[in-house]
């Protein structure tokens, strides 16, 4: 995997990332394995939250500054992944 760092001006740094063929090799557990390493190897604000029902996400000004997470509270974000799978559409919509 290479990486590319750019500073976008706003304080935050926007990465690029690049696969190669021996990244992926066609093996997602091996792929997913490799990106989680690269993810908290490389960026120390990374926080991964398995089995986490977001029940609200906060937005100011068209920009993510938070999650509420059922059960665990609110959590300061500037971005956020979900991963809801085929019911992605329904959810964002």
């Amino acid at each position: 995997m290479k990486e590319t760092k750019e500073n976008t001006g706003s304080g935050m740094n926007q990465y690029n990332m690049v696969l190669t063929q021996d990244d992926v090799a066609f093996d997602t557990k091996s792929f997913g394995d490799k990106l989680l390493k690269w993810l908290t190897s490389n960026s120390p604000n990374f926080k991964l939250m398995c089995n986490s029902e977001v029940s609200e996400v906060f937005v100011q000004n068209g920009t993510v500054t938070g999650v509420k997470i059922m059960g665990k509270g609110q959590i300061e974000c500037d971005a956020v992944v979900f991963c809801t799978g085929a019911s992605s559409a329904r959810v964002l919509s």
